[in-house]
């Protein structure tokens, strides 16, 4: 093994008897914990995933698109088995609440065991004010812990750990057809208790931009609009879960404003930013506004005022919503510049239109969602100076960038969602950057086949009975890629129960780390 894992046993591992089951697997996710993982920094994690590999003697490369593969050998009378691909991506989610003093990309996360709110006799396993990089990081221990132990009856076995699969799948979609020879693909990027992963939604990433044009402005004040405390969350896992977008929210909240205060043609917004990932529910945003000086008082107060409604709406759903509103008034004589009044009502009518959560169930699927919409992002930076008539720089197009992300089990509707959401932006003046605009398969849902069968078995056997659940994600997966990049294989997705994915509030239930992983161990011995 590797020396830097050989230094010890994380002391948080070692002494919380909270931690129950396989110790390996935990151990293995406490390490991954403390290497910085976001999604486009791959050196370091692989690096120490190539090094893992070598370190148990094991057949162990990185490939041209910088996934990882190790292969295990078979045990013994197992050899002539067809091969089997355990497969996790390596890269994280990597988000932090406001004013957490961490820099994710050179920090460890710090982990803390606490009790469920729903259940206090179930610990959970979250980090400190961070993501917990549990999406894959829980399954990736998994195969770790499998590779590592060599008691364990199987085939031969090729881990594959993916690059950047919260972002551009780039691993899977460079990876080399043929480049792995498996019958059976078993993913453990799953997250549902007591669950089978039998198919996936297909997504779209999309860039929608408006232009916006430059204003001097004199007289007037500054007025800060933030929304935050929201819970956030995994745009295609937590669509259900009625959770609030806060670039949603500050959109509402000022275009309300301006309506009721009735300063349409009077406010320029001087920038707005939100969210932290395309694939993530945006928990904050923040909104600066130039208002006259006379008016700003008034508006300040309208904004009190859609504050009260709006709290009292969310007061069950997000319980820690906080609009927060600074002034600041500015010199009579000082220049201010901003966009003016018609780009700031198009960014706010653009944020309103754009579709967000559940758009349609299945009608095939029972609970399942068939469409849904994230807006992830949304960027427009202050403006410099205004140029002077004739400059180059004065017909330079400046942009406000909103990223959106629909999800669909249907690769039809997906179609319609680009179509729509075009159609949307050039009623503004916007429209959709087709340089930006990425495919992802859907994985079409399995209910038949060995693969299928076996693995219900072995999740009822290791959760005492309880019958395993088929779930087809609100997510987009790697599977179908996979599908085809291994041909004539069949997959599956196995793990344990994560919340909250891609958010400071992301936590692992201990207690369904064990089951899941002795049902992979089953699994493996009956392929």
């Amino acid at each position: 093994m590797a020396a830097w894992y050989q230094t010890k046993e994380s002391a948080i591992c070692f002494l919380n008897p909270n931690l129950l089951g396989p110790r390996n697997v935990w151990n293995h996710l406490l390490w991954l914990i403390e290497v910085p993982r976001g999604s486009g920094q791959p050196e370091l994690i692989s690096q120490k995933l190539l090094e893992f590999g070598q370190g148990l003697g094991y057949d162990s490369f990185r490939d041209s698109a910088g996934n990882i593969i190790i292969k295990k050998p078979a045990t013994p009378f197992k050899e002539k088995i067809p091969h089997i691909c355990l497969h996790a991506h390596y890269d994280i989610v990597a988000v932090k609440d406001i004013g957490v003093q961490i820099d994710l990309k050179k920090d460890p996360l710090i982990p803390r065991i606490v009790p469920s709110k729903e259940d206090p006799n179930r610990m959970l396993l979250m980090a400190t004010g961070t993501s917990l990089g549990a999406d894959c990081g829980i399954g990736l221990a998994m195969i770790l812990a499998i590779l590592e132990d060599r008691t364990l009856e199987h085939g031969p076995i090729d881990a594959l750990f993916t690059r950047d699969e919260e972002t551009t799948m780039a691993g899977v979609n460079e990876m080399e057809q043929g480049e792995i020879k498996a019958k059976y693909i078993i993913s453990t990027d799953f997250f549902t208790e007591c669950g089978l992963g039998i198919g996936s939604q297909g997504s779209m990433e999309m860039q929608v931009e408006i232009p916006v044009k430059k204003i001097e402005l004199k007289q007037v004040s500054l007025v800060g609009v933030q929304i935050s405390g929201l819970n956030g969350g995994h745009s295609g896992q937590d669509v259900t879960n009625n959770r609030c977008n806060a670039i949603k929210l500050l959109g509402r909240a000022v275009y309300q404003a301006l309506s009721i205060a009735v300063l349409k043609d009077q406010v320029c917004i001087q920038s707005i930013n939100g969210g932290e990932a395309m694939n993530a529910i945006p928990r904050s945003c923040k909104g600066i506004f130039v208002v006259p000086i006379l008016k700003a008082k008034q508006f300040e107060e309208v904004l009190i005022q859609v504050r009260d409604i709006m709290r009292n709406e969310l007061q069950v759903k997000e319980q820690n919503f906080q609009l927060d509103i600074i002034l600041d008034q500015k010199d009579l004589n000082e220049q201010i510049i901003a966009y003016n009044p018609h780009s700031t009502i198009q960014i706010l009518k653009a944020i309103n239109i754009l579709p967000y959560g559940v758009l349609q169930m299945s009608s095939e699927y029972k609970d399942v969602v068939e469409l849904s919409s994230n807006i992830g992002m949304i960027e427009l930076q202050a403006p410099t100076e205004i140029s002077k008539p004739g400059s180059e720089s004065n017909n330079e197009e400046i942009l406000c960038k909103i990223n959106v992300l629909p999800r669909s089990l249907k690769e039809s509707e997906l179609d319609w969602m680009l179509i729509d959401i075009q159609s949307q932006m050039h009623l503004i003046g916007g429209h959709i950057n087709h340089e930006y605009t990425r495919r992802h398969k859907a994985w079409t849902p399995q209910t038949q086949g060995e693969l299928v069968k076996k693995a219900k078995d072995c999740i009822r056997e290791a959760n005492k009975g309880a019958k395993a659940k088929e779930v087809v994600m609100c997510g987009t997966t790697e599977m179908p890629q996979l599908l085809i990049k291994i041909p004539d294989s069949q997959g599956i997705s196995i793990g344990c129960r994560v919340d909250n994915l891609h958010s400071p509030q992301e936590m692992v239930y201990i207690d369904t780390a064990e089951p899941a992983y002795e049902a992979l161990v089953r699994l493996l011995s009956r392929l």
